[in-house]
């Protein structure tokens, strides 16, 4: 049995992240870090029922890790804290929704983070 080893959570969080997914799948299958070695955990405080559906078909449909939570009665900050409670990545990357993931940018941060010993 093969052990899942996850080097990076990336955390994305916010009120209003839904629209801003499909680009994030996108660009996040498309990174040169191996989709293997990463989880993506998505917190929203959005209680739109037909966002979440599309959400689940994105996530349905994508070779990535996802956890998405949907928690209308909580705070953005609260739904970090919660994200940061999921995550089980050696390195964790934290982002808001409408900042979309250049080529690179998982590697990036693992490998400074790493290269820091942290």
């Amino acid at each position: 049995m093969s052990k899942n080893i996850t080097d990076a959570s990336i955390l994305t969080v916010g009120s209003n992240i839904i629209p801003c997914l499909p680009s994030w799948f996108l660009y996040l299958e498309q990174q040169d870090y191996p989709l293997g070695r990463m989880e993506w955990i998505i917190f929203t405080t959005e209680d739109n029922p037909e966002g979440i559906q599309k959400t689940y078909s994105l996530i349905e449909g994508s070779p990535l890790r996802v956890r998405f939570f949907s928690f209308p009665d909580r705070t953005v900050r609260q739904c970090w804290d919660l994200a940061l409670q999921e995550a089980t990545g050696d390195v964790i990357i934290c982002s808001i929704g409408d900042v979309v993931p250049a080529p690179g940018w998982v590697s990036g941060h693992v490998n400074v983070i790493k290269s820091k010993g942290n």
